[in-house]
Order: C-alpha cells, then structure tokens, then sequence
C-alpha cells in the first residue's frame, strides 16, 4: 500500500503504519517487475500468528545507503514473513529459487503471501512468461515504477 501513498518504494515496520520513503533511482525506474500470484491462499492473520512466535529471536532490517544500487546484489530487498510461509508452502519458496534462475535480479515475497515480486533488468524472458501461463499461476506485469 504505500507504494500507492508515495512516489517512492518505503520502508515498512511495525503493522505497515511505519512508512520511510526511500528514493527509487532511475535505473529501477526504468525496471520490469513482475508480480507472480500462486493459487495459494494464505491468511494474514495465520502468517501474523506464526511469525509472533518466531519473532523473539529476529530483528528488523535496518536502512542503509544504496538500497537500491543496480550493481550490487538486492540484499535488503526481503520480507521476514518468508522463513514463515516457505517453511509451511515450500511450493512458495520453489518457485522463487525458479523465478531467480530465470534472471530476476530480485524476488520477494509480497506481503505476507502468496504472491512474490520480481524484478528484471530489462525485458522478462518470454519462457518464464510461458512456463507461469502453462502451470495457470496467475501473474501481472509492470514496467517503470
């Protein structure tokens, strides 16, 4: 949701009231993403209720400079609802490691699932459009942030 309240990705802590927004460069701009939506239904409040009992031992990821550098590897693009969902969907995480073979230069999950994001440099591959159409995963694409 914040990406539709600001012109910007955010930082989001807490429930998602927490919002920093954090300036996207045009080399992301100018980005493919691709949101992946599995026919896996997952209740937030389950994903909630699992993590709360996992959170003890984890922080929140911190802001640092270059979130965004197209050069360096997408290590702060994560969600810690993943080490939930995959572990309870492991059909999830497979087709993330899938979507990262294909040429994603990232893949997050989005939310607290299903669905995941990726983002391509340049054009997505066409067999990764082909292969998601013939296993009917259900997928949307944007291009320019």
């Amino acid at each position: 949701m914040p990406f539709f309240l600001f012109d910007s990705a955010a930082y989001v802590t807490g429930i998602g009231e927490r919002i920093i927004p954090i300036p996207i460069p045009p080399e992301i701009r100018e980005s493919c993403f691709l949101v992946i939506s599995p026919p896996i239904d997952i209740s937030t409040s389950w994903a909630y209720r699992k993590w709360d009992k996992t959170s003890e031992t984890t922080r929140p990821h911190s802001l640092t400079n270059n979130l965004f550098d197209i050069n360096k590897p997408f290590r702060f693009w994560a969600n810690d609802f993943e080490s939930v969902v995959f572990r309870e969907h492991p059909t999830v995480r497979t087709l993330k490691s899938w979507v990262m073979k294909g040429g994603a230069r990232a893949c997050v999950l989005s939310g607290s699932g299903s669905s995941l994001v990726a983002l391509y440099s340049g054009q997505i591959p066409g067999e990764v459009l082909e292969e998601l159409k013939g296993r009917g995963i259900a997928f949307f694409i944007n291009t320019g942030v």
